[in-house]
């Protein structure tokens, strides 16, 4: 390492490689943190939603057996439905789920208001618009899963294919570098 532009070049090399994986790492962290928000949002808002559409399934079949077996019984005698619907609507929604979502809470207040009368063909009307609301929201939980999985999946594509081109490039900046220290002693033993 004779002159000093030869020391510049290396400096700068140096430099280089250091922006290199200085700005590889911002982005991998981004994605990273992408792929971090996604499963806390398929956990959250998918995951958690669904299991609050079980409950509240198993929760209107209860009821309706006992309707179907004569029994006289408060549709949500302690609170369970409402505690169910509460959580549901705190996950995020999109715009058909919130569509839907609406229609499922103004057929259980439909339920609601008819639990006293005895079952007949509107409430087992009502009962099965529940069921396909239920149904529909279902489905939708597990498309946008899908969806977030897809995102979620990108994301890790990228920030393998930013490694792979880091390690490339850092591989390369390497190899110019051996050549300009090596080619520069050669120089000096040639004058």
């Amino acid at each position: 390492m004779g002159t000093g532009s030869e020391k510049i070049r290396t400096i700068l090399g140096l430099v280089m490689v250091i922006l290199l994986v200085f700005i590889t790492n911002r982005m991998d962290r981004k994605h990273f943190e992408d792929v971090q928000g996604t499963i806390t949002t398929i956990y959250e808002d998918r995951v958690v939603a669904q299991y609050d559409l079980f409950q509240l399934t198993n929760l209107l079949y209860d009821h309706q057996m006992k309707l179907s077996e004569g029994e006289i019984v408060a549709f949500d005698k302690n609170g369970e439905v409402d505690r169910v619907i509460t959580e549901y609507g705190q996950t995020t929604l999109t715009k058909r789920e919130e569509e839907i979502f609406g229609r499922l809470k103004d057929n259980l207040k439909k339920l609601s208001a008819s639990e006293f009368i005895p079952q007949g063909p509107a409430t087992e009307t009502t009962f099965e618009r529940v069921h396909e609301n239920l149904e529909e929201l279902s489905a939708i939980q597990v498309k946008e899963s899908k969806t977030l999985k897809i995102q979620a999946q990108d994301s890790l594509d990228s920030s393998n294919l930013m490694s792979n081109m880091e390690m490339i490039i850092i591989i390369i900046f390497g190899i110019v570098l051996q050549f300009v220290l090596f080619s520069g002693g050669k120089r000096k033993v040639k004058e």
